[in-house]
C-alpha cells in the first residue's frame, strides 16, 4: 500500500544521506592536519614561526623548527638546493 511504499522510500532516502554524510565525514579526516603528519608529512617554520614552503626563502645556517606527527624538531639549514617547477 501507499505508506508501505512511502516508508521504504523514506528509509532508502535516510540511508542514501547516510552514506553521503559517511563519504564526507572521511574525505574531511583525509585533510586533518594532524592526519596529514601522520602520514609522514612535516611542516617547516622559520625563526619567526612562519611556515616555510619554498627552498629560497631560507639561507644557510637559518634556523628551522620542523614540526612531525610526534613532536617537533630544531635544525640548522646546511645547504640550499632550489629547483624550478618542483
Amino acid at each position: 500500500n501507499f505508506l508501505d511504499r512511502m516508508t521504504v522510500s523514506m528509509k532508502s532516502s535516510l540511508n542514501n544521506y547516510q552514506n553521503k554524510i559517511n563519504l564526507v565525514e572521511k574525505n574531511i579526516s583525509l585533510l586533518n592536519p594532524s592526519e596529514i603528519l601522520s602520514r609522514g608529512y612535516s611542516i617547516i617554520f622559520d625563526k619567526n614561526k612562519k611556515i616555510v614552503n619554498d627552498a629560497s626563502q631560507m639561507l644557510a645556517n637559518d634556523k628551522i623548527e620542523v614540526k612531525l606527527h610526534k613532536g617537533r624538531l630544531k635544525a640548522n639549514i646546511m645547504d640550499i638546493k632550489v629547483k624550478d617547477g618542483s
